[in-house]
């Protein structure tokens, strides 16, 4: 399972107060970013139409489960890229986020 959550793009990112938790080698390379640059990013920034975020949140929070959803996010350089996703909200309290390895410079 490990080496999945590793292959994938993938980030984790809190709901409020807005924060990456997570993100492997991968989705930094699609993003164009570094780990020490993912550090201040706000996931807002990433969509394409922040608004498009917003929507998804409000729908986790009504607690809908997410699948296959099509967004625009922005890639390295200002290009778009597209992407699927599923998102689904896990109550999770901080000490357990902890395990997800925080963002850290490496």
């Amino acid at each position: 399972m490990r080496h999945l959550l590793e292959m994938m793009p993938m980030r984790v990112t809190e709901l409020a107060p807005s924060q990456i938790l997570f993100v492997n080698d991968e989705c930094l390379n699609l993003y164009g970013i570094t780990r020490a640059q993912a550090k201040a990013v706000v996931p807002n920034d990433l969509w394409a139409d922040p608004q498009d975020r917003w929507q998804i949140i409000e729908r986790l929070n009504a607690g809908e489960a997410i699948g296959n959803h099509e967004a625009a996010f922005k890639g390295p350089a200002s290009d778009m890229l597209w992407g699927t996703s599923k998102n689904r909200s896990e109550h999770v309290r901080v000490q357990e986020a902890a395990g997800l390895r925080p963002l850290r410079v490496q």
